[in-house]
């Protein structure tokens, strides 16, 4: 008894779900012969969807066309019937000579949207899935195998910067390119793999400059001139990281780079090849450090002058001599050098710049010439040299490496705080 009871209830629940479902369907049925919104709303959703989820395509585009239909048909009913439950009733009635496909394709083009989204989703859940799956896969054979996928990486590097086809040259190449240093802290290159690329340039201009039998001896030691630089060249990190400097000469790390590479591949170099080497490093470091890039704007550069005494108005000591009637300040190189590296070291700590000159005593700053738009570089037939410098003979005093600074970028400011010189000024070409 009690099962029976049961067994009714479960089909008066299931006669109102279908009855529920009956009415639903037939009252979104008459809805879908509604107004141009409709319309309007399908087309937006259709193409919304196609290119969020081009992966759903046909369907949306059949959602959209569907969706025309059912308002052209809903036009040329509504010449004929008052509401959508007298075209349901003429439907049922078989009184419509219009396709029933085209009616229920209309009806479902919502739906078609719905279908267009799910077959989108999972196309393109399933392409990231294996996407993902193969990322993942190739992740794992990349750290198995890193150790032999870096020797490969730097076998076929070293090979194409081997012009000799030299397993030696490759050797030096390989330790290169795995040690990606900076050519200086503060001066030529100095940034990661300047040791490389130095190197490498310093190699191709000494083999150019010696007889052929002896071109391959002249690019390996000019890969190993400054070998013993990856020794002492490490990543210091604190705020940023950068390259610090170990304490230790470099002239004792080339020696035990030698030594080292002299014992693991036998690698040596004749003792008259390494003359020409270095006199190449020197050219090639002085072309580098002119190709440097410092920005030293029109406010700096009057910093700096602000900064320096000209015409000695307040000590003995000169930085510089400014006449009314010359049209150009008459500046010092190594006192402008100095206080616009101190100025952009104070901008920015870790540019490759010392306030204090190298051992030729020309401050690095100097040799990119970043004054370039500022100076005088011609005047009664003398020419500045390469470094925008002249000589100038001051009274009866002679001053090497001088700037003509345009008068006419000074403020009259700081022109009448300097004064007029009273000394005699001549400007002397320099001998390049």
């Amino acid at each position: 008894m009690h099962q029976k009871h049961s067994h009714q209830s479960e089909i008066v629940a299931f006669a109102f779900v279908v009855v529920f479902l009956g009415v639903f369907l037939l009252m979104d049925f008459l809805l879908s012969f509604i107004s141009p919104k409709f319309i309007e709303e399908t087309v937006r959703q259709a193409d919304f969807f196609k290119n969020l989820l081009p992966e759903g395509e046909p369907l949306f585009s059949l959602a959209k066309k569907y969706a025309y239909i059912a308002y052209e048909i809903k036009k040329e009913l509504s010449k004929h019937y008052q509401s959508n439950v007298q075209i349901l009733i003429a439907l049922l009635k078989g009184e419509l000579n219009i396709p029933k496909e085209h009616i229920i394709f209309a009806w479902l083009s919502k739906y078609m949207i719905g279908a267009g989204i799910i077959k989108g989703a999972f196309l393109k859940g399933f392409s990231l899935s294996i996407l993902a799956i193969l990322a993942f896969s190739i992740s794992v054979i990349v750290f198995f195998l890193r150790k032999p996928l870096k020797i490969i990486y730097l076998e076929l590097r070293a090979r194409i910067y081997d012009p000799f086809g030299d397993k030696d040259i490759r050797k030096v190449l390989k330790l290169l390119i795995a040690n990606p240093v900076p050519a200086s802290i503060s001066h030529h290159l100095p940034l990661k793999g300047g040791l490389f690329k130095h190197s490498l340039s310093v190699a191709i201009e000494s083999a150019e400059s010696l007889p052929e039998e002896k071109q391959k001896d002249g690019f390996l030691a000019g890969l190993l001139h400054d070998i013993g630089k990856i020794k002492i060249y490490k990543t210091v990190c604190s705020n940023k990281c950068s390259f610090g400097k170990l304490n230790i000469s470099q002239e004792k790390a080339n020696q035990i780079m030698f030594n080292e590479l002299e014992k693991r591949f036998n690698i040596k170099i004749p003792e008259n090849v390494w003359d020409i080497v270095k006199e190449t490093d020197r050219k090639v470091t002085e072309k580098e450090l002119k190709e440097a890039d410092f920005k030293v704007d029109r406010e700096i550069l009057i910093e700096a002058l602000s900064r320096l005494n000209i015409n000695g108005i307040e000590s003995s000591k000169y930085d510089g001599w400014y006449k009314k009637e010359l049209p150009f300040v008459v500046v010092l190189a190594h006192a402008l050098n100095t206080e616009v590296s101190k100025i952009l070291l104070q901008k920015d700590p870790l540019l490759p710049l010392d306030i204090k000159p190298d051992l030729k005593g020309v401050h690095i700053i100097a040799y990119a010439n970043p004054y370039d738009d500022f100076l005088v570089k011609a005047i009664d037939g003398k020419k500045v040299d390469d470094l925008g410098l002249f000589d100038v003979k001051v009274g009866v005093e002679t001053f090497k490496g001088v700037y003509l600074i345009k008068k006419e970028i000074i403020p009259k400011e700081l022109l009448l705080k300097w004064g007029d010189t009273s000394f005699f000024i001549e400007i002397k070409q320099r001998k390049n």
